[in-house]
């Protein structure tokens, strides 16, 4: 590529042909656009290299924040999964643990329900011995001679000393 400096620079072989004033007039206006061109050149190649290395800049932070997100994305994953297993561990347990509880309610029922027909149990065969007692008692009352002996005793004995007693 020809610079400025090689179209300043540059010699024409002297003859018959074109005027030299016009020709050196018209390099010199060609050098000149030449010159601004290319330092618009140059100037567009010092911005391309800078925008370049900006722009891997920020692909390299585009790949880290991807890498970044997916490594979010995936411990967000693994945490749900964490809780997810872990919340089905409780239910088990809590499961479990309503059945145990339910079982031993059911057996502490059973347990009741045998206490209960014992204490009933007990408690009609005390009952029919205080009847029976209650029978034998009344029988022993209304038998003649429990009467007798009451008179027996009324008669001459305890009851007299008490009447003796009572007349003093």
């Amino acid at each position: 590529m020809l610079t400025p400096i090689d179209i300043e620079n540059k010699i024409f072989k002297t003859g018959i042909g074109y005027d030299r004033k016009d020709v050196d007039a018209f390099l010199i206006e060609l050098q000149e656009s030449y010159e601004k061109i290319y330092k618009q050149n140059l100037e567009f190649r010092e911005k391309i290299q800078k925008l370049s290395i900006a722009l891997k800049n920020y692909k390299t932070i585009e790949k880290s924040l991807q890498k970044a997100l997916v490594l979010a994305q995936k411990a967000a994953e693994e945490t749900k999964e964490t809780a997810r297993v872990s919340a089905e561990a409780i239910e088990t347990q809590a499961q479990a643990k309503a059945k145990d509880i339910l079982a031993d309610a059911k057996s502490d029922l059973e347990e009741i329900k045998l206490k209960t027909q014992a204490l009933l149990s007990q408690y009609n065969v005390y009952k029919a011995q205080y009847r029976q007692i209650l029978q034998t008692q009344l029988e022993l009352l209304e038998n003649d001679s429990f009467e007798i002996m009451l008179e027996q005793e009324r008669g001459g004995g305890v009851f007299e000393e008490e009447e003796l007693a009572e007349e003093e």
